[in-house]
């Protein structure tokens, strides 16, 4: 236990001196009820600050940014949705009053820690002005040559001392003719040492030699097509190699080329420690083209989202939106979007690169004048699964829970109803053993109680079957049809052999098969006791008619069970099927039957409804319509 206890306690120290040590400046707020807490900070950020960080440990976000919104935003919505988050702002820092452009990134740590990276990009700010000012001078400095080529040295060295950046010209056979005052302090050796006596391949590292060679010779032969800007490590007199932007072109007239030499080593770390938080980011990250949707570039942790093994593979299969997301939701997505302004947690649906749907929640920012869109991508399939499975539990809970309480209630209303009937029955046949001229009667009354045990035992049976029709339809076979049907009509003939009842079937065929179960006797048993106990008549009519009919391109048996009954109202043609479970359809004597009915039919892909069987008039009685899909 000891060891264990010493190991966590070292491996507490470890992570402390590694945050301790991290070389930009970073600051660890906490998440405490509705507001950040600033709890710790590294010795980069301490340097930084001179020391004052000390007197702002266990101040609020709120307090502390209360002047600057979307510091206080950002810090919050990182700890909220649990998001990396870059930005770039300018910045006056409170301990010092120094104002600085820094790039910000947040991150979110389990359970409620955020952690705050600030990088001074000042300089390379500085740096991209120099650049841009330097390639306006090349051009006005090339200008001046072209116009006043004959111009005196001493006018000509003063505007090439000046250009701001460090500049030479170089000959024909490599040779370095004319320096300025910047390039030897980036060079490190005097103009003496440099003039007329130095090629400027020996300030070239030997890997960008080769390629730098065929540009010098290939500028002389076509100036027009060759490239005029690109970048190179230049190795100074010391041995040490700086990252440089070189923007070079020919002197007109001569053999001569003018190249101005930016130093842009600042700026290339600045963009390997951007690129290393971007490549190694826990959400995935993008750029896209706003106008197809093209991915441009992308981490890792995107490209495995979306289901490639590297971001290579991913940008070059990747092409454009319609290949992984729908038109109208990516039209959406653009819609929420406002020009330089973010959408958050957008949760959208796309494809993976083998076809496989998922979500994801989208941050993005649009840039209409770049064509660009900047975002960060979360996989929150499981999450959408998780949810949809609750909500489909939870249906599944309610149904089940409904069907219970309604099973429970017409049971009880039924069984009520059938114990009062035999209650009755019995109070009667005493009445009758006591009057012997009525004895007759006793036959009769014996005939009501036993029809209420039947029916009572029926109603057990019917709830019984209707919690078993989920599992119902999944073991059907091939069943003929009419085999089944004149089975069950000679049981109902001898359940009611006080009936005078005529049967007839008509049928399009001998041989009918269906794929079905032994439900299918319940439906007909059914269909035909409905037939007769809803019958006031002193024949009791029932025809069968079987018929084919196609629906939808598939091929129905259509069976009409008529009858000459009373026949069924307008208004409850659609609800005496319902299995709505609601206590109103108990008390209007509907049971359990035809709810059964429907609910096997449809277990069979089939389909059921009831018609007059004269149309539009109901007391000639009933035709209820069953379709079932036929089979070979």
């Amino acid at each position: 236990m000891r060891n264990i206890v010493n190991k966590t306690k070292a491996s507490k120290k470890r992570f402390k001196a590694l945050f301790k040590g991290i070389p930009i400046p970073t600051y660890s707020w906490q998440k405490i009820d509705d507001d950040l807490i600033l709890i710790d900070y590294n010795d980069a950020a301490d340097k930084l600050t001179k020391g004052m960080m000390k007197n702002y440990i266990g101040t609020k976000a709120s307090e502390m940014y209360k002047n600057q919104p979307e510091i206080l935003e950002d810090l919050h919505r990182c700890a909220n949705d649990r998001v990396s988050i870059f930005r770039e702002i300018k910045y006056g820092y409170m301990s010092t009053g120094v104002e600085r452009f820094l790039s910000v990134m947040y991150g979110f740590i389990p359970p409620d820690l955020v952690i705050v990276h600030t990088e001074d990009i000042t300089v390379k700010k500085e740096v991209l002005e120099r650049l841009k000012k330097s390639e306006k001078e090349l051009k006005a400095l090339t200008l001046k040559l072209k116009q006043r080529i004959g111009m005196s040295e001493e006018k000509y060295r003063t505007i090439f001392e000046n250009t701001g950046t460090a500049t030479v010209i170089i000959e024909e056979d490599t040779t370095i003719s004319l320096v300025n005052g910047q390039f030897e302090e980036l060079s490190g050796y005097s103009r003496e040492e440099i003039e007329w006596k130095k090629s400027w391949t020996e300030f070239v590292i030997e890997e960008d030699l080769e390629s730098m060679k065929k540009l010098h010779y290939s500028r002389r032969k076509d100036p027009e097509s060759t490239l005029r800007k690109y970048e190179f490590r230049f190795v100074n007199k010391e041995g040490n190699v700086r990252d440089i932007l070189l923007v070079i072109d020919m002197i007109p007239g001569t053999k001569k080329s003018v190249a101005s030499l930016l130093d842009i080593t600042k700026r290339k770390k600045a963009e390997e420690k951007y690129r290393y938080l971007f490549d190694n980011a826990q959400v995935g990250l993008y750029w896209s083209r706003l106008s197809d949707g093209k991915i441009l570039e992308c981490n890792d942790t995107f490209a495995k989202i979306v289901g490639y093994d590297t971001r290579e593979q991913s940008l070059a299969s990747y092409v454009a939106a319609e290949h992984y997301i729908d038109a109208n939701a990516r039209s959406e997505l653009l819609k929420e979007i406002p020009d330089n302004k973010e959408v958050k947690n957008y949760e959208i649906h796309v494809t993976k690169k083998d076809g496989t749907p998922i979500w994801l929640s989208i941050s993005a920012r649009k840039f209409e004048k770049e064509n660009r869109i900047e975002g960060a991508a979360i996989d929150i399939t499981e999450r959408k699964n998780n949810e949809q499975k609750l909500k489909e539990s939870e249906e599944k809970y309610r149904e089940a829970y409904n069907r219970a309480e309604f099973y429970k209630d017409v049971f009880a209303h039924d069984i009520n109803n059938i114990l009062q009937s035999i209650l009755s029955g019995t109070q009667i046949s005493e009445l009758i053993l006591d009057n012997p001229e009525k004895l007759e009667n006793l036959k009769i009354n014996a005939r009501i109680i036993k029809e209420q045990v039947i029916r009572g035992a029926k109603l057990v049976s019917n709830v019984r079957k209707l919690s078993q029709l989920e599992e119902a339809g999944k073991n059907l076979e091939k069943i003929e049809i009419l085999n089944v049907l004149k089975r069950v009509i000679s049981i109902v003939k001898k359940s009611y052999e006080d009936k005078n009842m005529a049967f007839q079937i008509d049928s399009v065929d001998e041989n009918l098969f269906v794929k079905t179960n032994d439900f299918l006797e319940d439906v007909f048993e059914n269909l035909l006791i409905n037939a007769i106990r809803h019958n006031r008549n002193l024949i009791i009519e029932i025809t069968v008619r079987i018929s084919r009919e196609q629906q939808n391109g598939i091929n129905y048996l259509k069976m009409e069970f008529l009858d000459n009954g009373i026949g069924v109202d307008d208004f409850m043609k659609e609800r005496i099927f319902k299995r709505a479970y609601s206590k109103e359809e108990i008390f209007l004597g509907m049971g359990l039957g035809l709810s059964l009915v429907r609910g096997i039919i449809e277990t069979y892909n089939g389909k059921i409804w009831v018609e007059d069987r004269v149309k539009g008039d109901r007391s000639k009685g009933s035709n209820f319509v069953l379709l079932i899909p036929e089979v070979d």
